[in-house]
């Protein structure tokens, strides 16, 4: 029905809003499936797409969200406003895609430029915390490490969950800002609160941005705040997502080679839902791979193969890479982790998020 011209045709009409912001209006379609095949089509076509600015390899990557007249919105400002809710909702889950619009996507989120002013605020009072999630030996259920998560105590609405709120931080710049916290927060509790003897080579992981990674200075700051705090750098794993590694490349193999001669510890989130290409992973300085939650769901039986599990486990013994199961929530999940070897395991099965001090009592529950 759609000539193959990267989605868009002669009908539509493409208008860059601002930044990197464009609406894309389809006056001619009979359904919201016409509208999520040319979602689909406009993704396979930046799937392929690089860029080459200056010698250097610039992956394009795509979010946009999906909204219909008269299903979503019988007026144009609602429409558009509910479109930028759903990608709003792509990039919270920090993934490249398309989503259509549902109503309760916005129930719990305030309007961006409000979130904005909120997160300032935030920032400068210091309303957020850590939370630790423990990761286990997958044999012998001894605590290897724990991934800090960050929450917001928000004086009027209580606990926000990250999900509600990093988007609209990286959209503002000010995920660097929080970035340069979770950092210090968690080499302050390190420092503090993990000083038993049980904790002594406790590896704490902290997710990074692509706003964060993107800094010409990124290696030279988290090199700066493990010295202020005095942290060894092998207590620390930063956790990135494939997309941002693969944004820029040579910058991504320049700073986190840095950091490696000084111990620190790459893994990569989410892996199996973006490149999941052998070469990167063998020019880049990597020591752990973590198997998206999503893969670890599919996993309901012992007799099945799941290779999209075993496969990338195979990948990472191959190259000397650690593997973290994420999402094990299961006794049939574990069990299967288990007999294929997987190192590492995260879930709410063996620990769920929990506050420091919790934490450091050795209560993961």
């Amino acid at each position: 029905m759609y000539p193959d011209t990267g989605g868009i045709r002669k009908t539509d009409t493409l208008a860059r809003i601002g930044g990197d912001e464009f609406n894309l209006l389809l006056p001619e379609i009979n359904e919201v499936g016409d509208a999520e095949n040319i979602a689909r089509k406009i993704v396979e076509h930046f799937n392929n797409e690089t860029l080459t600015v200056e010698g250097h390899e610039i992956v394009v990557s795509f979010s946009a969200g999906i909204a219909v007249y008269p299903d979503h919105g019988t007026e144009l400002s609602q429409i558009v406003h509910n479109a930028d809710t759903a990608m709003y909702h792509v990039k919270r889950r920090g993934k490249r895609g398309f989503v259509v619009y549902e109503p309760g996507m916005g129930s719990n989120i305030p309007a961006v430029p409000a979130m904005e002013h909120e997160l300032r605020r935030a920032v400068g009072e210091q309303q957020f915390e850590l939370v630790l999630q423990l990761q286990t030996d997958t044999l012998s259920g001894r605590v290897l490490g724990a991934e800090a998560l960050i929450r917001w105590n928000h004086p009027e609405k209580g606990v926000v969950m990250p999900s509600s709120f990093i988007g609209c931080a990286e959209e503002s710049g000010l995920i660097i800002e929080l970035g340069d916290w979770v950092l210090r927060e968690a080499c302050r509790i390190l420092r503090g609160k993990l000083t038993s003897r049980e904790h002594d080579d406790l590896t704490i992981a902290v997710n990074v941005s692509a706003r964060q990674l993107a800094q010409s200075d990124f290696a030279a700051k988290v090199l700066g705040i493990l010295d202020e705090y005095d942290i060894p750098g092998n207590r620390i794993e930063l956790e990135i997502t494939e997309n941002i590694l693969m944004q820029d490349i040579d910058h991504a193999i320049h700073q986190l080679s840095e950091l490696t001669s000084f111990g620190v510890q790459i893994a990569v989130d989410d892996f199996g839902v973006g490149y999941s290409s052998r070469s990167y992973l063998h020019n880049l300085p990597i020591h752990t791979m973590k198997i998206d939650r999503s893969f670890i769901s599919e996993i309901q039986s012992l007799h099945e193969k799941h290779s999209i599990v075993t496969g990338p486990i195979a990948m990472a013994g191959e190259l000397g890479l650690d593997v973290v199961a994420e999402g094990v929530e299961t006794p049939v999940q574990l069990e299967f982790l288990r007999r294929v070897e997987c190192p590492r395991t995260q879930g709410f099965l063996v620990g769920r998020p929990v506050p420091v001090s919790q934490f450091a009592s050795g209560t993961y529950m």
